[in-house]
This record gives structure tokens, sequence and C-alpha cells, in this order.
């Protein structure tokens, strides 16, 4: 597994109507104050939140304890003594206005107002396949849509923005999306959030797992199918195959033709020989048997 290092800073801040802007990142924790005086006594306190673009209310605290039918989010959720809500690995439906509402009675409340934004950055494939031309996408969870005055930008650690090819930016998303190169290994990368020039949240990342150049040489076993495999397993015995059908018919033939060559030799060594007989007995010639002394023997003579 890559490690990776990613560091959050949680900033508050007060907007003009008074709610308070609390800062954080997906899957950290994060405290909501109840900034009521009531003596530590949360029986009467309640949590409500308002979850953006789904308008619907949630009341997730009533007397002072998290209710039991919110299953989705029960096990997160926790209540402090002096009445804040703690909430646990942070997503972004966690994001919007929340509400600390203190009862006086049974008619009369007080409210106090918050709103929590959440940056988050994820990865075009998994932190130990990044490559060139991988990205890093930053993006901000809030409420409502983001407006001109914000920006999300990417800085390295000489605080210089990435420029060109390098960053792109979504305005009507609120992110911004970074493009790694090989020479990003063990540097940190930081998104920042601003609102009109002033630093709201930020958000860094740092790359201990080597950024892989995506003209490394291709395996060539890499890729192979199953079936290519067979095809190949199969190419392969065929050939092995028709190779010794070819020996075996070589050496069939070269057998015969020593058998023929023996055969020959055998029948080239019968010898002619003449055999002069001698007469019996001496008698008159005769004219018809006068050269009938001679006679021929063959004979075969075995090497």
């Amino acid at each position: 597994m890559a490690v990776h290092k990613l560091t959050a800073v949680l900033l508050l801040f007060t907007g003009v109507s008074g709610e308070l802007q609390f800062y954080s990142r997906v899957g950290d924790t994060v405290t909501l104050p109840c900034k009521h005086k009531n003596d530590n006594d949360c029986s009467s306190a309640s949590w409500i939140h308002n979850r953006p673009g789904s308008g619907k209310t949630d009341e997730i605290v009533t007397g002072g304890k998290v209710r039991d039918q919110n299953q989705e989010r029960s096990g997160k959720l926790t209540v402090g003594s002096d009445c804040s809500l703690h909430i646990n690995n942070l997503t972004t439906a966690d994001t919007g206005p929340y509400t600390c509402r203190l009862y006086h009675d049974a008619k009369n409340f007080t409210d106090a107002r918050l709103s929590l934004t959440l940056l988050s950055i994820t990865s075009s494939s998994p932190l130990t396949e990044l490559k060139n031309g991988s990205t890093l996408l930053c993006e901000v969870y809030l409420r409502g849509m983001c407006t001109r005055s914000m920006c999300v930008t990417w800085v390295s650690e000489t605080e210089t923005a990435a420029q060109g090819d390098r960053c792109t930016v979504e305005g009507s998303r609120c992110s911004s999306t970074l493009t790694l190169q090989h020479s990003d290994y063990n540097r940190k990368w930081t998104c920042q959030l601003t609102v009109r020039g002033e630093l709201k949240a930020s958000y860094s990342y740092t790359q201990f797992h080597p950024v892989t150049p995506s003209h490394t040489h291709h395996n060539p076993g890499q890729g192979l199918t199953k079936g290519m495999i067979g095809s190949i397993v199969t190419v392969c015995l065929a050939v092995i195959i028709v190779v010794i059908l070819i020996i075996i018919y070589r050496r069939r033939t070269e057998n015969n033709t020593v058998i023929n060559q023996d055969k020959g030799q055998m029948e080239g060594t019968i010898t002619y020989a003449e055999i002069n007989l001698p007469a019996a007995q001496k008698r008159e010639p005769d004219r018809h048997t006068a050269n009938s002394h001679t006679e021929y023997a063959t004979i075969k003579i075995c090497h």
C-alpha cells in the first residue's frame, strides 16, 4: 500500500449574518460548538441539519441525545458535555447548515447557526498506479453554489501556483484538477480555498509512492488474455507435432535407402569364372564339339 500524507487545516470564520463557518475535510472529525450558556444542561438542546440540495431537514439530536432512528449517522454522532456536536468520519453528506436550538420552554427557543464546508481530494487511479497524466481533484462541498469570490488553487511547497496544462479549474463546481508528473515524487502539493483573496481552508497531499513514467517499456507478457494464451499454446503444440512427423518420415526414408543399398551391394558381388576341365580321354576332335570343353560357373561371394 502506498504511503500518503493528507493534512487538512480547519479554519473558523463568521459570516455577515452571524452564521459561523467551519471548514474541514472528508474523512476527518469536526466539533461544532453550541454557543449557549445553559450550565452544561443539554436536556433542552437539539441539533438540526439541513442537507444541501435535498431540501430535507433532520433533527439529529433531541433533548441532548442522538436520535435512534438516524441509523445512517447515529454511529458517527456524539454530543459533548457542553452540548457541542462531534461528527466522525465526515462525508459530503455532512456539509451544509447546522442549527443548535436551546428551548427555554415549549414555545421559546434560541438558535445558533453554523455552516460546514468540506474539502476532498480524490485521484483518477489507485495511489500505487499513478502515472504521468494521472490527476488529483480538489473539490469543495458547501452550502449553495460556488461564487466568483471563491477560488480553488494548487500550490507547491514553494507556494508557487500550478499553471498551464498542469491545472484546470471548474468554477461551477468550485474544484481544481492537478495533473501529476514524474517529478512529483515526494513532493507536497496543497489545495487552497480562498474567498476574496483570504485563505479559508487548505488541504495538503504528499505523494510518497513514485509516479510511474507513462513511457515505460511494455512487458510483452502483460495484457495477454486467457484466449490468446490458449491459442499460442495450441499453435506451439501443432508445430511440435509437425516437426516430430517430419523427423519420423526422414528416418524411415533413410532406413529404406540403406536396405536398398545393401541389396544392391549383395547383388553386385556376383563373379563369373571360367573353368577348364581336363578331358577324360583323348579322341578325335569333333567339329561340332571342338569348343564345348569350356564351362562357366556362377559364384556368389558374400562379404
